[in-house]
């Protein structure tokens, strides 16, 4: 797919599934989409989801006055806790229109003005050079088809040694090591996700220093996402058969049963260590 096909996927994807997040993720209480980090001390879905945002400004280092570009940044549920727990400036840029104008609503209801969200692509943002202090990509990278050119924008628009944090998927293994059944889970669960491909964790690590990027750690996350993975896979068991009726009925799309299907196959892949959920930290 081009460039441009590939927006339209994920801006379908989003304009019809989000009545999914909505209603199994809760994301109008806490305006979050990902995965969250569960640990002995956040074991709810609500409070893993902020406990990721936490965990990542953390190893990021947002302080107080830090300008911050959210890349992919959904309902805008970390620039709103960004603003509000660790007073940062936060631009938040997202090419699904339906979602900008949900993030502005959730930080206007929640009283925080220190944000602002726009429609526009993360591989063409509208800031000058040497404008952030931080780039944040929180389980937005994957729904592009040129990881290069993000992370030639990231690196253009921070300042000198800031910080480039991205929360994500990455392939465990190539797609010549994978069995058969592996590699049609993870056709499912990136068709159903509307993204179009995934890079390993080395190809991702070579990518970052290909753009100039230094000092890069990662972090493998699966303990932390696992719950999750697992509540959607549950959920999806028990949904299923109500979705395929409504899906007879006309009232469910082919998306949102490829959705279903997804959120079922992310589980078993993750399970495999066909997919890592992992925590790339790289400096400019």
């Amino acid at each position: 797919m081009t460039s441009s096909e590939v927006q339209e996927t994920v801006n379908d994807y989003y304009d019809e599934c989000q009545v999914d997040y909505s209603m199994m993720w809760g994301t109008n209480d806490h305006l979050s989409m990902h995965y969250g980090y569960h640990d002995d001390e956040h074991e709810s879905l609500e409070d893993a989801v902020i406990n990721l945002t936490r965990v990542v400004a953390d190893r990021a280092g947002v302080s107080e006055g830090d300008r911050v570009l959210d890349a992919g940044c959904g309902v805008g549920g970390s620039a709103v806790w960004l603003a509000q727990e660790r007073g940062a400036r936060v631009d938040g840029v997202n090419i699904n229109e339906m979602q900008v104008e949900k993030a502005r609503l959730g930080a206007e209801e929640r009283g925080v003005e220190d944000v602002s969200f726009h429609v526009a692509d993360y591989t063409d943002v509208p800031f000058d050079d040497d404008s952030f202090d931080v780039v944040w990509a929180v389980e937005s990278v994957c729904h592009t088809d040129d990881e290069n050119s993000f992370l030639r924008e990231a690196k253009r628009v921070l300042k000198d040694d800031g910080v480039l944090v991205v929360a994500d998927g990455f392939l465990g293994k190539g797609r010549d090591e994978m069995t058969d059944d592996e590699n049609e889970g993870v056709d499912a669960m990136l068709e159903g996700m509307a993204a179009p491909s995934l890079s390993t964790v080395d190809e991702f690590r070579d990518a970052l220093a290909e753009e100039g990027f230094q000092d890069t750690e990662f972090e493998d996350k699966y303990e932390s996402v696992y719950p999750s993975a697992r509540r959607m896979y549950l959920l999806t068991l028990v949904t299923y058969p109500v979705a395929k009726l409504l899906r007879i009925l006309g009232i469910r799309s082919e998306r949102q049963m490829k959705h279903l299907s997804a959120s079922y196959q992310q589980y078993r892949m993750l399970e495999k260590g066909v997919w890592v959920h992992g925590l790339f930290y790289s400096r400019s």
